[in-house]
C-alpha cells in the first residue's frame, strides 16, 4: 500500500517559510508583543552609557574652565612693620602696607582666553564623536541581535521540515520503498540542527550581554526581540558624502579646534618672553612727615633667562605641528574609510538583492524538484536532504547579508559624520560651546 500525505512537502516548505521570505514582515515575537527597534536602542544607549557620561563630564569641565581663562592674576596685598618702633615713646609703631597688580604683556590674556574656548569646543566635539561612535556600535550590535533571532527562527523551521522529511522516509521505509539509511540520514540532520541551536542560543546570550553592557545593565537583563531592519536604499553621491564628512565629522572638527588652541598656546609662549608689568600703591609709615607716606609705582619684569622662553616656544611649536599633522592624517584616513565603507554597503545591498531575487527562488525550485522526485520514487533522499539544507542555508545567508548591510550602513553613517542615520531629536547634542 502506497503512503501519501495530504499536503505536498514543497507546499509545506513554502507555507512555514513564507514569513521569512516576506519583505518587512517580522516573525520574531508574538502579535502584540513589544519589539526592540534600532532607533530605540540607540536612544537608550546614548541616555544610559557611562562612557558617554564621562565624555559629557569632561566637556562640561572644559567649559567651566573658560570662565577663569584670560583673567588677571590676583592682586597682592603686603603688610609690614618696623619692630624697633614698637612701644617707642613719641613715635608709635611704624607700619607699611602695599597692594600690587601684575599685568602680562598686552594680548597674552586674550590668547589664553581664546585657547580655553578652543579647548572647550574640542571637548564638546569629542563628546559628539563619542556619541556618534556609540550610535554606530549600538546599531552594529542590534544587527547581530536581529541575525541571531532570525537564525534561531530559521533553525526552528528547519527542524519542522526535517521532521516532516523523516516521517516521509519512515513511511517509505515501512512500505519497503526506501532504505533505512534515509531515516538515519534524517535523524543525523536533526541532531545537527539541534547542535546548531545550542550554538545560536549561546551567541544570543553573548549579544544580549553586549547590549546590556552598552545600557549599563546586568548582562542577563532581558532584552526584547528585534524588529525588522532597514531595507537597502539608494546612497547619496560619493562626493556628497565626502563633503558631509569633511564639513561635519566631529572628529575632524575637534582636531581643527585643537589646532586653533595650539596656535593660541604658541602665541602665549611667545609672549611669555616679554616683560610683565606690576602696578602698586602703598602706605609707608616709616616716612616722615606723614604727607610723604603715600607711594605709587610700577615695576617691570626682566626676561633675563631667554633659554627657558625659547624652550617653551619650541615645545609649543612642535605641539602645534603635531596637531596639524594629526588633522591631515585623520582627514586623509577618513576619506579612505568613507570610500571603503560605501563599497561595503553597496556589496551587502547587492548580496541582499541577489539572494532575494535569484538564490532563494532557485533554492526553492530545487527543493520542490527534489521532493517531487523522491515522492515519485525516482529521487534520492540524500539529494533531498542536500536540497533542503541549501534552501535553508539560502534563508540564513539572506538574513546574514541583511544584518551585514545594516552594520555597514552604520559604519558609513559614522564615517560620513552622521549624515545617513540621524539620531532621535530628543537625543541630539545640546552642548553649547561658550
Amino acid at each position: 500500500m502506497k503512503f501519501s500525505i495530504r499536503l505536498p512537502l514543497a507546499g509545506l516548505l513554502l507555507f512555514v517559510a513564507a514569513p521569512v521570505l516576506s519583505a518587512g514582515q517580522n516573525t520574531l515575537a508574538p502579535a502584540g508583543a513589544t519589539r526592540l527597534d534600532a532607533a530605540t536602542l540607540v536612544a537608550a544607549v546614548i541616555e544610559a552609557n557611562p562612557g558617554l557620561a564621562a565624555s559629557d563630564a569632561l566637556a562640561r569641565a572644559a567649559r567651566a574652565e573658560v570662565g577663569s581663562a584670560g583673567s588677571l592674576p590676583d592682586p597682592v596685598l603686603t603688610w609690614g612693620l618696623a619692630p624697633n618702633t614698637i612701644g617707642e615713646h613719641g613715635v608709635g609703631t611704624r607700619q607699611q602696607a602695599q597692594i600690587s597688580q601684575r599685568f602680562p604683556w598686552p594680548g597674552t590674556l586674550n590668547l589664553e582666553s581664546r585657547a580655553a574656548h578652543a579647548e572647550a569646543k574640542a571637548a564638546d566635539l569629542d563628546y559628539s564623536d563619542t556619541r556618534l561612535h556609540l550610535a554606530e556600535t549600538a546599531r552594529s550590535v542590534y544587527a547581530d541581535w536581529f541575525y541571531v533571532h532570525r537564525a534561531l527562527d530559521i533553525n526552528a523551521r528547519e527542524r519542522v521540515l526535517l521532521m516532516r522529511l523523516r516521517d516521509v522516509a519512515e513511511a517509505k521505509y515501512a512500505s519497503g520503498e526506501a532504505p533505512e539509511q534515509d531515516v538515519l540520514s534524517a535523524e543525523v540532520e536533526l541532531a545537527r540542527i539541534d547542535d546548531e541551536k545550542l550554538r545560536l542560543e549561546s551567541r544570543r546570550s553573548q549579544v544580549r550581554a553586549r547590549i546590556n553592557a552598552l545600557l549599563d545593565r546586568a548582562p542577563s537583563t532581558r532584552v526584547s526581540a528585534p524588529a525588522v531592519l532597514r531595507q537597502s536604499a539608494p546612497l547619496p553621491l560619493e562626493t556628497v558624502l565626502e563633503s558631509d564628512a569633511l564639513a561635519n565629522h566631529p572628529a575632524l572638527q575637534s582636531l581643527e579646534a585643537r589646532l586653533e588652541e595650539a596656535n593660541d598656546r604658541l602665541g602665549v609662549a611667545r609672549k611669555s618672553g616679554f616683560p610683565s608689568f606690576n602696578v602698586f600703591a602703598g602706605y609707608n609709615g616709616v616716612m616722615d612727615p606723614a604727607s610723604k607716606r603715600l607711594a605709587i609705582g610700577v615695576g617691570i619684569s626682566i626676561p633675563l633667562y631667554r633659554g627657558k622662553y625659547r624652550s617653551d616656544v619650541t615645545a609649543a611649536s612642535h605641539r602645534r605641528d603635531a596637531t596639524a599633522a594629526s588633522l591631515e592624517a585623520v582627514r586623509s584616513g577618513l576619506l579612505a574609510k568613507l570610500a571603503s565603507a560605501r563599497a561595503a554597503v553597496e556589496q551587502a545591498a547587492g548580496s541582499v538583492a541577489l539572494y532575494k531575487g535569484r538564490i532563494v527562488p532557485l533554492a526553492t525550485q530545487n527543493m520542490t524538484a527534489a521532493e517531487s522526485d523522491y515522492r515519485s520514487g525516482s529521487g534520492d533522499f540524500t539529494k533531498l536532504i542536500d536540497a533542503e539544507k541549501n534552501y535553508l542555508l539560502a534563508q540564513l545567508n539572506l538574513a546574514r547579508n541583511q544584518a551585514d548591510y545594516f552594520t555597514r550602513l552604520a559604519e558609513l553613517d559614522y564615517q560620513s559624520g552622521g549624515a545617513l542615520l540621524p539620531i532621535a531629536a530628543n537625543q541630539e547634542n545640546t552642548h553649547e560651546t561658550p
